[in-house]
C-alpha cells in the first residue's frame, strides 16, 4: 500500500481563485478520488491532492458555495502539478503578486501548471505566453485575445498539453484532463475505473 507523499503517482496542488466555476474544479478532483483508492472510500494512496487559496479559509465560488481551503504554499516541490482554478474574477486586472510568484517558482522548478477554465489567465499574466497555445473557453475568447494578443488561442480542443502549461476550457472538461492526467500518471486501467463510477462512457 502506498501511504507516504513521495510514493503518490500523481499529486496535485489546487489554487482557488475568487469566484471559481465549482463544476470544472469538483468534476476534477472528484475523478481525482476516484483514482486514488482501489475500493472508492477517497483515501489518498495512489492520487494525491490539496487545495489553497492565497490567504487560506473560505473561497467563494461562483455560484455563492464557499471551499474551504489551506494557504498558498511558498515552495510548490511535491506536486507534479499546480492547478489554478478561475472562474468570473478573470477580468480582475490586477493580478496578485503572490499568485504571479507560485506560478513563476512552480515553473522554474519545471513543475506542470495547470489553467483550469480561467486559471489560464493568470498563467499568462505570468508571462508564460511564447508559443503555447491556450484553450479558452468561448465565452471569455474576446476577454482573453484583448489582454494577451500574442497567445495563440485554440478553440477546437476542450484541453491543450504544451509541455509545461496544460490549459482546460473548463466545465464537464476538466473531467476530461483529470482523466487525461490519470492516465499519464496511474496507467488506463485506473482511469477506466474512475469513468465506471462516474458514470461516462467514454474520455473525450
Amino acid at each position: 500500500m502506498r501511504t507516504p507523499e513521495n510514493s503518490l503517482e500523481l499529486r496535485i496542488a489546487f489554487v482557488l481563485q475568487d469566484k471559481f466555476t465549482l463544476a470544472a474544479f469538483s468534476g476534477f478532483i472528484d475523478a481525482l478520488r476516484l483514482a486514488a483508492d482501489d475500493a472508492a472510500k477517497s483515501r489518498q494512496i495512489r492520487v494525491g491532492w490539496s487545495v489553497y487559496s492565497l490567504k487560506g479559509g473560505q473561497v467563494h465560488a461562483s455560484c455563492g458555495l464557499s471551499v474551504t481551503t489551506l494557504a498558498a504554499p511558498r515552495d510548490p516541490t511535491g506536486y507534479d502539478y499546480i492547478a489554478i482554478c478561475g472562474g468570473n474574477s478573470f477580468d480582475d486586472d490586477t493580478p496578485s503578486p503572490q499568485l504571479l510568484h507560485l506560478i513563476r517558482s512552480a515553473h522554474n522548478l519545471g513543475i506542470g501548471l495547470l489553467g483550469v477554465c480561467t486559471g489560464s489567465f493568470a498563467l499568462a499574466r505570468a508571462g508564460l505566453i511564447d508559443a503555447r497555445r491556450y484553450c479558452i473557453h468561448w465565452n471569455v475568447l474576446e476577454a482573453f485575445k484583448s489582454r494577451f494578443p500574442r497567445a495563440h488561442i485554440s478553440m477546437d480542443r476542450i484541453f491543450v498539453d504544451e509541455g509545461d502549461v496544460i490549459t482546460c476550457a473548463g466545465s464537464t472538461a476538466a473531467i476530461d484532463l483529470a482523466l487525461y492526467l490519470i492516465v499519464r500518471h496511474c496507467g488506463s486501467e485506473r482511469a477506466r475505473q474512475v469513468m465506471r463510477h462516474m458514470m461516462l462512457t467514454s474520455m473525450r
